[in-house]
């Protein structure tokens, strides 16, 4: 489903903010709940927020799509929970940058399972995104 007139950046410069602003305030809600807590609420607000901007379009039948979205959902749901815990007991300034590393996962597991094909910049840019990182935790 693609929001018809939104070009593509706007939506990443949005994701860019609402993730920033997301970080901080993930970690004022750890600091004040039981890692578990604030997950529960944070994911039950998301899945709210985000079913109420799909109820006027959304068909949902059972397919191979919606079994991958439900498994989807659980790894977010245990991702949510991790990184509260992680939120708990190390500061932000730590946790976010070194959470931003599942981006490599996700280029590494695109290419070999979704057939995906990685050229120089890609592993240069992998070595940045690590470099990066441990520059920002340490």
């Amino acid at each position: 489903m693609k929001p018809i007139g939104v070009d593509w950046r706007i939506m990443i410069a949005a994701y860019l903010v609402l993730s920033g602003v997301w970080g901080v305030l993930a970690k004022i809600a750890a600091h004040r709940l039981e890692p578990l807590v604030a997950s529960c609420v944070a994911t039950t607000c998301a899945c709210l927020t985000v079913l109420c901007l799909a109820m006027r379009s959304v068909i949902v039948r059972p397919s191979l799509g919606v079994a991958t979205a439900a498994v989807c959902g659980i790894l977010g749901g245990l991702s949510s929970f991790a990184l509260y815990t992680a939120l708990k007991q190390a500061p932000a300034s730590i946790v976010l940058p070194m959470s931003s590393l599942y981006l490599v996962i996700t280029v590494i597991l695109s290419a070999v399972f979704l057939g995906e094909v990685l050229h120089a910049r890609h592993y240069v840019g992998i070595a940045l995104a690590i470099v990066s990182v441990m520059l920002l935790a340490s």
